[in-house]
């Protein structure tokens, strides 16, 4: 059995200065450069629940475009976090 390719990615949301409770779209956009006009080597996109600002979600298991594997064959990654449409 293969082990998928998961990374496990944890944060804090606030609202204002408020813990912030809900269901929020994430989308996680991984990156070989830190900055530019360069497209994402993969992006991954769900629905995550925060509860008491808290939230953790992994990168890879509804990737959207390219492939985690693909991105974890760099020796640099970065990782752009949208939160909603912001």
């Amino acid at each position: 059995m293969e082990v998928p390719n998961l990374i496990n990615y944890q944060g804090r949301l606030l609202n204002g200065t408020n813990l912030y409770n809900g269901i929020v779209p994430i989308t996680f956009r991984l990156y070989t450069v830190p900055s530019g006009p360069d497209m994402p080597v993969c992006v991954d996109s769900n629905n995550v629940e925060v509860v008491d600002g808290f939230y953790s979600t992994y990168i890879g298991d509804n990737v959207t475009w390219g492939s985690l594997d693909n991105a974890l064959n760099n020796t640099q990654v970065w990782v752009e976090v949208v939160i909603g449409t912001n």
